[in-house]
């Protein structure tokens, strides 16, 4: 199971908002080219995959294809500025 921290949630909820979600869609870790990389994007749970919902709705979606290997993952972020702008830097450890 991963575990989101409160900081993490709340710019996940500002992510899925901002990229206009639909109601039964999420934040979704998936696979990505190499196994050392993990991507994101936003989609519905699917059979397999690992949830975590918040306010009735997926705020976090696992792909079944990364959940062993994140299993006991906890997700945090930081906000840092990087050329004068403002972005979220996500960490999985």
């Amino acid at each position: 199971m991963v575990t989101i921290t409160e900081r993490a949630a709340d710019r996940f909820e500002v992510l899925r908002e901002f990229l206009e979600a639909r109601r039964d869609q999420g934040v979704k870790l998936i696979p990505c080219c190499c196994k050392a990389c993990v991507g994101m994007t936003i989609g519905g749970p699917s059979e397999g995959d690992e949830v975590v919902w918040c306010r009735g709705r997926p705020l976090l979606i696992v792909d079944c294809r990364v959940v062993q290997r994140l299993d006991g993952a906890v997700i945090d972020c930081e906000d840092v500025e990087q050329d004068g702008r403002q972005s979220v830097r996500f960490r999985i450890s």
